[in-house]
């Protein structure tokens, strides 16, 4: 695939459109960022080994950046997972052993330079302006600079700078004050870790705009407000971010809710991991497959690189047509191209068709060979003998029993009997009536047994 160092103006109305514009610390980061490319950075506290939905929004984000040509960084807290950000929390996390922070760092590390490169694909497949930067993602970690500093080092150098006052005035902090159990000085010390963060890779690494949910906003201007007192040297003055030199911006989205309005979080207790050994691909996709009406334009601006018209295009579609779920499919595709690359995204979307859209006469079935491929490895997956069972003599009933579906052949009468037994998705009327390759088999190959509302067995003829 080739590249050019692509660069237009800034992203700031891709994200505005998108929705994914919240606050920026000033107006005048549009022209800064349409001068010359520069570099962005966000940040993942390493606090579990797989990111989650939650941070895909960031990291979108971070994308539509580097598509336009501006450096990403992201930087993973290896120190700062030490100690906790507590916004957005009513209690402080709990403390986590170096070992198993050096592990999650890993395969956090691993996991975002695959999105990066999913990304590219996925971006060309929408022809989505595309960067070489995409393919050049900087991962980070602050445990780099943190772990050589002293505490009287690092008071002498960062806390001197620091206010109590405005500290205590960050949202983060006056609700955790309110809270029972307080904010311990350890969460308290947090925005200066941040601050310093953006501090360091601005003078080491030219970064002049950091991102982040709409949670990270007093985290993002302590460091802005850091950046400006380091450069001039002093400790006083009010911490004016609008009045600050032209050198540092701050830039944050929402934060990713459910339709009720509950963050998507580790924090919240139902994290969509995006670690295939922690949810794998087809639940991940059946997520997205499963997003209300209400949400699904919405995640498809967040989470898509898909162009405007394409989304109101698959809006209008709906509106004529709403039992296909075609935005929810196109979405949960989407989101699992571009998180679990293309094989996990064509055999999740053939399993879901296979098992929930078989509803749908305007696209066809997957072929035997779509499904042997999509469900290797999952247990409703079963082989048996082709000679064995198409032989003239076999029963629907008796098929149901050997695949494992029906426990007996009893059971499977009184499910024929209450309606409840499918070959192929058609009801079966009589389970005395012998297995036909024509009338019951896909492609002879493949026959699809469903007992109850939900329970599938994909027998494979071998």
């Amino acid at each position: 695939m080739l590249f050019k160092r692509f660069y237009s103006s800034s992203p700031i109305d891709t994200l505005r459109w998108r929705g994914l514009l919240h606050q920026v610390t000033r107006p005048t980061i549009d022209a800064h960022l349409s001068k010359q490319p520069t570099s962005v950075y966000a940040g993942f506290d390493p606090t579990a080994r797989s990111l989650h939905v939650g941070n895909l929004l960031t990291i979108v984000a971070l994308m539509h950046f580097a598509a336009r040509g501006h450096s990403p960084i992201a930087l993973i807290g290896g120190a700062t997972a030490a100690i906790g950000d507590p916004s957005g929390r009513a209690s402080e996390r709990s403390v986590l052993a170096r070992d198993v922070i050096i592990d999650n760092s890993s395969a956090i590390r691993t996991q975002l330079s695959s999105l990066f490169k999913n990304a590219v694909h996925t971006m060309a497949r929408h022809s989505h302006p595309t960067s070489d930067a995409l393919l050049n993602v900087k991962v980070l970690d602050n445990y780099d600079w943190f772990h050589r500093f002293s505490l009287i080092d690092f008071m002498g150098t960062v806390g001197r700078f620091a206010r109590v006052s405005q500290m205590l005035a960050k949202e983060s902090v006056k609700s955790r004050l309110e809270a029972p159990d307080g904010i311990s000085f350890t969460e308290f010390t947090y925005q200066l870790l941040q601050g310093y963060d953006f501090q360091y890779l601005n003078k080491t690494h030219n970064v002049s705009v950091q991102i982040g949910g709409s949670d990270q906003w007093g985290n993002i201007t302590s460091g802005i407000d850091l950046i400006r007192k380091m450069r001039e040297g002093g400790g006083g003055g009010g911490g004016d971010v609008e009045n600050s030199e032209d050198v540092a911006f701050g830039l944050t989205f929402p934060l990713v809710t459910t339709a009720s309005g509950e963050k998507f979080g580790k924090s919240a207790g139902n994290a969509i991991w995006m670690d295939p050994a922690m949810v794998s691909p087809f639940d991940f996709y059946q997520f997205f497959r499963r997003t209300p009406d209400s949400e699904v334009e919405r995640y498809l601006k967040y989470f898509t690189f898909m162009s405007e018209e394409t989304i109101a295009g698959l809006m209008k579609k709906h509106q004529e047509q709403p039992h296909l779920h075609t935005p929810q499919r196109t979405l949960a595709f989407e989101v699992t191209h571009l998180v679990h690359g293309e094989e996990s995204a064509k055999n999740s979307k053939t399993k879901s068709h296979l098992l929930y859209d078989t509803g749908d006469q305007s696209t066809p079935l997957p072929t035997a060979s779509e499904i042997t491929a999509a469900f290797k490895g999952d247990d409703r997956l079963v082989q048996l003998s082709h000679n064995a069972v198409l032989n003239g003599t076999t029963t629907l009933l008796q098929v149901a029993v050997q695949c494992g579906s029906c426990k007996s052949i009893s059971a499977a009468k009184k499910l024929v009997a209450s309606g409840g037994l499918y070959i192929n998705n058609v009801k079966v009327a009589n389970g005395d009536d012998v297995l036909s390759e024509s009338a019951h088999t896909m492609e002879g190959k493949i026959v699809l047994v469903r007992s109850g509302k939900s329970k599938y067995t994909i027998v494979q003829l071998i």
